[in-house]
């Protein structure tokens, strides 16, 4: 009998209470431990080392999940609120976490953040643990769109830089890299051919929902996100009001919150057209309220600016719905034109208005969309993708031990 001991590094928040119970946003749970037993010797155990920020609650949220003690255990480091509270919090990060890094088995970095920085580094120096990462984004081209951070264009761009050096090192660097879609390897290590692909889905089996033969008697259109500039959810609501105002009969479903939601309502109010809209606020993903959501509706629509890879894609793919995304990034891995879904350019509103238009005209072309589109979700449910990146920590490790 061996015991595994698995190291996990990233910027989670992780929530504490009285009587040492903590909570996570992440569901640290049976589920995510079954990965690894179900491909490991039965009589082997398993223990997870979980680095993040730890905060202080007065009160348990519905949203947060309580960590598994039987699994789990979350290492106590410093709280921190930037780069720089970041950089004076080292000294101590490092003496807490050295015990746990010295006894585990393979080291996992969520990457780009920095408490992954910090173990890379110090397991690059001193341990040389197997380690196995995964690129959860494209960092580097999001440091660009920082004005809050950086408003100094010429700034971000040198941080931009400066984070596309270190990605590259570390993914050339460690046993096994993984990314959430193909786009970013080709960017970021595309001379490794051993990299893994698994994006982080949640969806399970019975989240699933069968597609219908057809659109309802009067379309819905979904969006499900933060209301922030880079979604344009501003230009998808115009393109919705220019369709009402051309007669079509729509419901429009807005799920999500964020700093434009008082500006986008009172587009809506004076468009006339308020009562064809329905501003849901934020759900909590995959719950069943956002079920019920996407089951109600018809085609949903992305036009974000920037995206990595969108779970709510995968998620209205295995709900019957019809997808409409922007051809950006990772999306057109999963979008498939006129085959599982309908891509579009970025910052076009008549493209996207147009594509409305032919899955409302054209229903052959949405049910078409819809059926290829649920079986490609199948390809990406929670055991399958997250499968694929535990499969590859346990291949790190067992070439260590030959």
């Amino acid at each position: 009998m061996r015991q595994m001991n698995i190291l996990i590094a990233a910027d989670y928040l992780y929530y504490y209470t009285v009587g040492d119970q903590w909570y996570c946003e992440i569901p640290w749970d049976d589920d995510f431990a079954r990965l690894f037993l179900d491909r490991m010797d039965p009589t082997d155990k398993l223990r997870v080392f979980l680095i993040g920020r730890q905060r202080l609650a007065s009160c348990v949220k519905a949203s947060w999940h309580l960590v598994s003690h039987q699994y789990y255990e979350v290492i106590r480091t410093p709280d921190w609120s930037s780069p720089t509270s970041w950089l004076f919090s080292l000294p101590c990060f490092y003496r807490r976490v050295i015990p746990f890094l010295t006894k585990s088995d393979v080291v996992l970095l969520k990457l780009f953040y920095l408490n992954s920085l910090a173990i890379f580094l110090i397991n690059k120096i001193l341990y040389r643990r197997p380690t196995v990462t995964l690129l959860v984004g494209d960092s580097a081209h999001a440091a660009l769109l920082r004005e809050d951070l950086f408003p100094n264009a010429p700034i971000r761009s040198f941080v931009s830089w400066v984070v596309t050096l270190l990605i590259k090192w570390i993914q050339s660097s460690v046993g096994i890299p993984g990314f959430v879609a193909e786009f970013l390897r080709e960017k970021y290590a595309s001379h490794r051919s051993d990299a893994t692909i698994a994006n982080e889905s949640w969806l399970q089996e019975h989240m699933f929902q069968p597609p219908r033969d057809r659109m309802s008697s009067r379309p819905t259109i979904l969006f499900v996100g933060r209301l922030i500039e880079r979604k344009r959810v501003h230009m998808l609501i115009d393109v919705l009001i220019e369709l009402l105002q051309d007669g079509r009969d729509l419901q429009v479903i807005i799920v999500g919150d964020g700093p434009l939601r008082s500006a986008l309502e009172n587009k809506v109010h004076f468009s006339g057209y308020e009562t064809h809209f329905q501003f849901a606020g934020w759900i909590q993903p995959l719950s069943s309220d956002l079920l019920h959501y996407y089951r109600r509706s018809d085609i949903l629509c992305l036009p974000s600016f920037a995206e990595g890879l969108p779970l709510v894609l995968l998620e209205a793919m295995a709900n019957g719905v019809a997808v409409i995304a922007t051809d950006v990034s990772g999306i057109p891995e999963v979008v498939k034109h006129e085959d599982t879904g309908i891509l579009v350019p970025r910052d076009n509103a008549i493209a996207l208005k147009h594509a409305i238009t032919r899955l409302l005209d054209e229903p052959w072309l949405w049910h078409k969309c819809v059926v290829n589109a649920y079986t490609l979700a199948h390809e990406h449910t929670y055991a399958k993708q997250r499968g694929k990146l535990a499969q590859a920590i346990l291949d790190v490790l067992e070439c260590e031990r030959q």
